[in-house]
């Protein structure tokens, strides 16, 4: 478990170097430089081939050269990892997440309580992945959450306002319960995320009028 070690440790040395004095990363970092990383900490998994193996191999190697160091990382890493699918858990009872989020997202918990490789009572760090041309639909949570893109671009949007697209590289945050919502274009999302607090909370939908019309669009324009 060497390499899932690692792979935190580049982490870690990546939100420094993005983060350019971001607070929110900062408070990431914080939290980070005080977990246990030893031997004595680290709880194996039984990893197995990830439902979306393909795009999550194609989201690595599509990682611009500025985050070699970390796409590497991850690579090796990669043997070691258990991935998961979530269909609602994560959600309050009978969630709309709508058949993009259902089925075309995974996600590995690193540090966090969820059977991760370094226990954390209230502090999750991992990765998060979705699948091309789908909608994770608007939604809001009391835990605080930081992103960091690693493929892109992808689109946003916070408490219902105006699509922009982002880059890799790029940090977001969202403050509690600020509902947002991602698009993910013809390449897969992903990310590395963060909740610093409140880890056991759960999301809830924010319906919107226009996502039926936004999943029709993306799914258009699938080739």
């Amino acid at each position: 478990m060497q390499a899932v070690r690692s792979f935190v440790q580049e982490i870690r040395r990546t939100l420094r170097c993005f983060s350019g004095g971001n607070e929110h990363a900062s408070r990431v970092l914080c939290v980070l430089d005080q977990i246990d990383l030893s031997e004595s900490n680290q709880h194996y998994r039984t990893p197995g081939e990830p439902l979306h193996g393909r795009d999550l191999r194609q989201a690595i190697d599509g990682m611009p050269r500025s985050l070699e160091k970390l796409a590497s990382a991850l690579r090796n890493a990669l043997p070691e990892l258990q991935w998961r699918v979530d269909r609602g858990t994560y959600y309050e009872t009978n969630a709309d997440v709508g058949d993009g989020y259902r089925n075309g997202s995974m996600h590995c918990e690193l540090i966090g309580p969820h059977g991760s490789a370094f226990h954390h009572g209230d502090f999750t760090l991992g990765l998060f992945l979705l699948t091309p041309r789908l909608l994770y639909r608007d939604h809001a949570h009391r835990a605080p959450e930081l992103y960091l893109t690693l493929m892109g671009p992808s689109g946003w949007r916070f408490d219902g306002g105006k699509w922009r697209d982002v880059p890799p590289g790029t940090i977001i945050w969202n403050e509690p319960e600020t509902s947002h919502a991602t698009r993910v274009y013809d390449k897969p999302f992903l990310s590395i995320y963060s909740w610093t607090r409140d880890v056991h909370s759960k999301c809830r939908i924010v319906p919107r009028g226009d996502w039926s019309q936004i999943e029709a669009a993306l799914s258009a324009a699938n080739p």
